[in-house]
């Protein structure tokens, strides 16, 4: 089963997300991150959890403010952003119409 989580941080380094980055590939995760500082993470891997999240954020950075949620799928969104060839904001979201719907 796919749990998907909402990851919200305040002002990480680009460092900071690299490390971020490393972890979630790691772990097999996917992960849609367009807007600075907001994560959707996707993971068929059951022990990732939200406090798995935080505690791996709060030892990469434990100055910066976080919050991770696990949400129900699907999860109705919509939103605005680049479309182009080259940058395709929400295709990821798309490929992913299981787990979450376009309204």
């Amino acid at each position: 089963m796919t749990n998907t989580f909402i990851v919200a941080t305040d002002n990480m380094s680009w460092e900071d997300e690299n490390e971020f980055v490393s972890f979630l590939k790691d772990k097999k995760c996917g992960w849609w991150h367009w807007i600075e500082n907001f994560w959707i993470i996707e993971s068929d891997n059951d022990s990732i959890t939200p406090k798995v999240i935080i505690d791996k954020l709060q030892k990469i950075n434990p100055n910066v403010k976080k919050i991770a949620l696990k949400v129900k799928d699907p999860i109705p969104w919509a939103g605005y952003g680049p479309e182009t060839n080259s940058a395709k904001m929400f295709d990821w979201l798309k490929k992913k119409s299981n787990n979450v719907k376009e309204f």
